[in-house]
């Protein structure tokens, strides 16, 4: 059923300082209370074509205004609404006292919370100021074992990349991870130790099939075809952000915690194809994510697409393609619920990618 995501800041207060951080403007500051309600009643009473709203609840580190997160979440669950909703954010782990804990326990089925946590001990560490051994990770295993860990890999951390990954999966999580969008990647010093790094994840991807895959093997090659895409986003139409203050924006990389006083010029949600030479070229065009604010953060207008990644997305969407194939050829095309219509386009993909079938 259509669901729209809105995202709200509830703080730009945060305890750590990641390495990859965007959040360049945080500040000791908190979302009121009638500022936060007003964005839920607002949007759980709008007639439009959504009737399934997941507020995303956003920092800075969102337990820093637990008080009004818990009493705005109650005043809500107490009403009647004719939209189904559920309350969602993510945390860096270090803030959940006894008292919160509990709060969370009770309240597990409406209020649903991820953790960031990059890897192992020694990872997360180095990119989250030394925080391992404030997390309680069983936690979050226990009172939410479906939702995944989300795993970001920097360039001090992608020597060890499927460590992460692996460690993360023997202690029972599935696992979201992506490359740090902020980071200082180098393409002649990092891509060799990524190639290195995928195929030890698809060796032990291989010995057990079943098992949900990284993203790093699992781009998504299946949407590419003869017929090009426009380079969509859910910004601004089925994911809108709000700010402290109940302004709205396109996404939460346009609030005022990432672009300070930048001004963020007008521009057009129609997803433009970027008319560049290599990208109209590319064989992966159709599964390389196009991000509006990534591309306002890094060159400083939302319709020039960031290139930094070109390389590593091109590597990962390989390394998938490998890896279905090697799975193929193991187990057989149902392993991947491959009918023989899905398995033909599969074959096509491999050939639009690399000319062998």
């Amino acid at each position: 059923m259509p669901t729209k995501t809105v995202m709200i800041e509830v703080t730009q207060k945060c305890n750590l300082d990641c390495v990859y951080c965007y959040e360049k403007y945080k500040a000791d500051s908190h979302i009121s209370f009638d500022t936060f309600f007003n964005i839920i009643s607002y949007n759980l009473n709008l007639k439009d074509e959504y009737d399934n709203i997941e507020f995303v609840l956003h920092g800075g580190e969102p337990f820093y205004a637990f008080g009004v997160i818990r009493d705005v979440c109650e005043l809500t669950w107490d009403l009647l609404w004719k939209k189904n909703y559920l309350f969602y954010t993510t945390t860096n782990g270090t803030l959940l006292t006894d008292e919160i804990k509990k709060w969370l326990i009770k309240n597990k089925e409406r209020f649903s919370c991820s953790l960031s946590f990059d890897g192992t001990k020694e990872m997360q560490d180095t990119n989250r100021s030394c925080s391992s051994e404030k997390i309680d990770m069983d936690f979050f295993k226990q009172t939410w074992p479906g939702i995944p860990i989300k795993m970001t890999v920097s360039p001090k951390t992608l020597h060890t990349l499927s460590e992460g990954v692996i460690f993360l999966h023997e202690l029972g999580f599935n696992i979201e991870d992506s490359f740090a969008e902020m980071g200082d990647w180098n393409e002649s010093r990092d891509l060799p130790v990524l190639e290195k790094e995928l195929t030890k994840l698809i060796n032990y991807y291989l010995k057990d099939p079943y098992r949900k895959t990284s993203n790093f093997v699992n781009y998504p090659i299946m949407k590419i075809s003869d017929e090009r895409v426009r380079k969509t986003c859910r910004a601004g139409t089925d994911f809108i952000a709000y700010d402290l203050y109940g302004e709205l924006s396109f996404c939460h990389l346009f609030t005022q915690v990432a672009v300070g006083e930048t001004p963020v010029p007008s521009f057009s949600l129609e997803c433009p194809i970027d008319d560049r030479e290599e990208c109209l070229c590319c064989p992966v065009f159709n599964a390389c994510p196009f991000c509006y604010g990534v591309n306002f953060l890094m060159t400083n207008d939302p319709l020039i697409k960031d290139m930094t990644l070109c390389k590593f997305t091109k590597m990962c969407a390989n390394a998938t393609a490998v890896m279905y194939k090697m799975k193929i050829e193991l187990y057989g095309p149902e392993i991947l619920n491959f009918d023989r219509y899905k398995y033909s386009h599969f074959v096509n993909v491999l050939e639009k990618m690399y000319g062998v079938d």
